[in-house]
């Protein structure tokens, strides 16, 4: 029997079912091809030890879009998060641990407390400026398609509504490396080394390759 597909995915984990799904969506014939028993790849749930369950490797969800979660209805489709917002802990050799959050840093001094509460707010404010081009198509570069042309303009207004000041900011660091950047504001080791096992979550750089700020 021949039946014809618009598009065929190869690997049914969690960014294969979201590219199905919206070419689904789209009016698209779509055939997902998986080799395991189960679908959802790295974020597919195993138990680990009796008891237990766990993603088997995609645990950290921070680059998924809430607009990915309203359009396919995932919570209604059963998503539930384990836990968010969770603090990073470093570890001592002396007990004073360090506990990193959203709402600031404890177990340093009242210098480096200072400093992280200033440079978080301060890259809040780049990612919420950067948030929608995550979203939009990129634009192709060297022609002069109206829709590129567009999300090009589009791009550069984002940057340039931030102020002369953040502008010049968010242009030095966006292709700086985490270490150089821990290493300008803080004076604790702890710190430098949760800020930069957070930024490289989910990616396969070290401290000094570069982008990793952001």
């Amino acid at each position: 029997m021949n039946v014809h597909y618009d598009g065929v995915i190869i690997g049914g984990g969690h960014n294969g079912l979201v590219c199905a799904a919206y070419l689904a969506r789209s009016g698209q014939r779509v055939l997902v091809l998986e080799a395991a028993e189960q679908l959802g790849g790295m974020a597919a749930t195993r138990e680990f030890a009796p008891g237990f369950h766990v993603s088997a490797c995609a645990h950290l969800l921070h680059m998924l879009p809430r607009s990915i979660v309203d359009e396919l209805a995932l919570t209604r489709h059963g998503l539930e998060f384990a836990a968010q917002s969770m603090p990073t802990t470093a570890l001592s050799d002396d007990g004073a641990h360090l506990l990193m959050s959203q709402g600031g840093v404890t177990g340093v001094g009242s210098g480096d407390a200072a400093a992280y509460t200033s440079l978080m707010a301060r890259l809040r404010k780049f990612a919420a400026h950067l948030r929608p081009v995550l979203e939009m198509v990129p634009p192709r570069l060297g022609t002069s398609a109206w829709a590129d042309q567009a999300s090009l303009l589009r791009l550069a207004w984002q940057v340039r509504s931030l102020g002369r000041t953040d502008m010049r900011e968010l242009l030095r660091i966006i292709g700086m490396n985490v270490y150089d950047l821990a290493e300008e504001h803080f004076e604790s080791n702890l710190v430098r080394g949760a800020l930069g096992f957070d930024s490289l979550l989910g990616t396969s750089s070290g401290p000094r390759a570069p982008g990793t700020v952001l």
